[in-house]
């Protein structure tokens, strides 16, 4: 959980250390644990460094409870145009609840493809479908074999 205090804005700084592309982002708050404590408007930007950050995203927030995902949609990388490309990410909490100084972000996630094994997401998908081979010797194509998701990417557990 992070925590800040004092005059907005509050900024939680996510660095990288080679060129990342982020795939999806999701933010934690929780405001019947919080109340003035949790953000209501918090502004994202990404860049090389901080001498050129770009916001991409703004969201605003009532009583938000729970992952809330970030929208990527028209960052501009992959070939979407929905994946984040950066080497720093700066989450700015611009405003509180009842104008509160203090601010609790319970938890962040940044999903990122790893361009290290070189495998793209299509060469993910088709690496659930294995070929085996039949009594006849023929490959046989299984295509029940599905990728089940990571464990880190479901739900977090609160305790």
């Amino acid at each position: 959980m992070g925590r800040s205090d004092g005059p907005q804005p509050h900024h939680l700084n996510i660095h990288f250390s080679r060129l990342v592309s982020i795939l999806s982002i999701r933010i934690f708050l929780d405001f019947e644990a919080d109340e003035s404590y949790t953000p209501t408007r918090i502004t994202l930007l990404a860049g090389t460094g901080y001498h050129d950050l770009i916001p991409f995203s703004s969201l605003e927030f009532t009583q938000p409870k729970g992952w809330i995902n970030v929208p990527l949609d028209g960052v501009g990388g992959g070939p979407d145009g929905n994946t984040l490309r950066a080497f720093l990410v700066q989450v700015k909490v611009v405003e509180n609840h009842q104008n509160g100084k203090d601010t609790h972000v319970r938890g962040l996630r940044i999903y990122a493809r790893d361009e290290k094994t070189g495998r793209n997401l299509a060469s993910l998908e088709d690496w659930g479908v294995r070929e085996k081979k039949g009594t006849t010797g023929k490959p046989l194509t299984d295509r029940t074999a599905t990728l089940a998701e990571p464990e880190w990417m479901e739900e977090m557990e609160l305790r």
